[in-house]
């Protein structure tokens, strides 16, 4: 095995229940399913809806990024306000998790 397919594996191990128990998180405050109901939101509505600050929602809205589960709406603008006041849109149909 190569030294940059050891790192990757090690990388994956490490940050891997990281990254699943953040991904459950943004499933159990169903953010997807709020942005696929009701269009593009701000970090700041979805943060108030939720409970949580802007800053933490934003976080989870990164990881959901990486994963291709949503995308910041580049069409509109921030009006200087930062990316927390630019539209998150959900880019997936519906997400489908298994329960034992």
């Amino acid at each position: 095995m190569s030294a940059k397919a050891t790192l990757n594996r090690f990388t994956d191990f490490m940050v891997g229940p990281a990254r699943f128990a953040n991904l459950l998180s943004c499933f159990e405050l169903g953010l997807i399913d709020m942005l696929r109901q009701r269009g593009g939101q701000t970090a700041v509505q979805l943060g108030e809806t939720v409970g949580a600050t802007p800053a933490a929602v934003e976080q989870l809205l990164l990881l959901l990024v990486k994963e291709g589960f949503v995308a910041q709406d580049e069409t509109a603008s921030d009006r200087g306000c930062g990316s927390a006041a630019r539209p998150w849109v959900a880019t997936v149909r519906s997400a489908l998790i298994a329960r034992p």
